[in-house]
């Protein structure tokens, strides 16, 4: 590109860009050429632009793989989030590969992690993954008529070559659930037992969502069984064209996690709060997550007992599981309340007393779609 500069101290001057941090400066009549500072130039005579690569924000959460609340070993039995953010069939089992000394689990050094996800025998190996809607029964994140590109790294690790096959959908969750279908289907990539980046190009028509979709589910799935397929950078943004990959650092990616799961574990020593008698032999108590959740979360453990310690002037009782009683406002909460009623004491009305959480007990907080 050139401009034509007249003033007083630059007589048709041409300025040409060559695509970096500098730009040629052609004096009319000497002919000197002289390198000025691109910078100089935009605030001289206006922006220049110049070629750069731009990666649009991706529409999923935790492509990457990087948060693994819920552990990085998983076997098969049931279906279950595995990576935050990622469910699998009951009849598939993940595992988190890293990239530390096992270079070839990851496609460069973009990434730390991978998931490798294995089907029993006879089955296909099967992984969702969702979108929240801004608000239920609207396409909002989303536009009608409007092209949106998933891209991905994949290979597989028992066969050479496998197709891979994409479901695309308003639903209830992740699942497809009650599905206003976009992409129903598709054989997407031909995976091969080396690395490789595959995008697939959508466009989501006039089509809407049914009442009570939450989501827009990502369903890939391998179409020959028994084989395995490794993941990652899983990338779905606006428009046809796959932009590059954007790494976001972990706390960034740990935060949405935990709008959808929370897991809180005291390391060391007894994590306290107060507690409040709602009934006869029924205690309360609330605490804050460190982030708002998208709904009530419902509470599980990792299965140690004595998770939970009832303290007070004449009250000393040891409790395990208790529910969930806070109903989130629209939006979710940051506050979790926990009930536990059928104590053995009854708390006096009068008694003041806390809640102390176990060390080392993993306390689930789940409100996923």
């Amino acid at each position: 590109m050139s401009k034509t500069v007249n003033n007083a101290d630059q007589i048709n001057a041409v300025i040409t860009t060559n695509g970096d941090a500098t730009a040629s400066v052609d004096f009319t009549p000497t002919q000197d050429t002289h390198v000025v500072n691109k910078a100089y130039v935009d605030t001289a005579i206006g922006n220049i632009p110049a070629p750069v690569s731009v990666a649009n924000p991706n529409l999923l959460i935790n492509g990457g793989f990087d948060v693994w609340q819920r552990g990085t070993d998983f076997p098969e039995g049931s279906q279950q989030y595995t990576a935050d953010r990622f469910k699998v069939d009951s009849n598939c089992a993940v595992i988190r590969l890293n990239a530390e000394g096992q270079p070839n689990h990851v496609p460069s050094q973009d990434f730390a992690y991978s998931a490798r996800i294995t089907p029993t025998a006879g089955s296909v190996a099967r992984i969702f993954t969702s979108v929240e809607l801004t608000t239920a029964n609207v396409t909002a994140p989303f536009k009608q008529n409007q092209d949106y590109t998933l891209s991905f790294y994949a290979k597989t690790f028992t066969l050479g070559s496998n197709d891979l096959r994409l479901y695309a959908a308003y639903a209830n969750n992740a699942f497809g659930t009650n599905a206003s279908v976009i992409v129903n289907n598709a054989t997407i990539a031909t995976l091969t037992n080396g690395w490789a980046r595959y995008e697939y190009t959508f466009n989501t028509g006039t089509i809407a969502p049914n009442s009570g979709n939450l989501c827009f589910a990502i369903i890939l799935t391998a179409v020959t069984t028994d084989d395995g397929i490794e993941l990652t950078g899983v990338k779905l943004e606006q428009g046809s064209v796959a932009t590059p990959w954007f790494y976001e650092d972990y706390g960034t990616t740990l935060a949405k996690c935990q709008r959808y799961f929370y897991k809180l574990v005291i390391a060391s020593g007894n994590f306290g709060f107060p507690a409040f008698r709602l009934n006869t032999n029924w205690i309360a108590y609330t605490f804050k997550a460190p982030v708002t959740m998208r709904k009530t979360p419902a509470y599980s453990n990792d299965g140690t007992p004595a998770q939970f310690y009832l303290r007070g002037n004449a009250t000393n009782e040891v409790f395990d599981n208790p529910t969930s009683y806070i109903t989130a406002p629209t939006g979710g909460t940051d506050i979790i309340g926990l009930q536990k009623e059928g104590l053995t004491a009854d708390p006096s009305v009068s008694e003041a007393y806390i809640i102390l959480m176990s060390p080392n007990v993993e306390h689930y907080f789940d409100a996923e779609i």
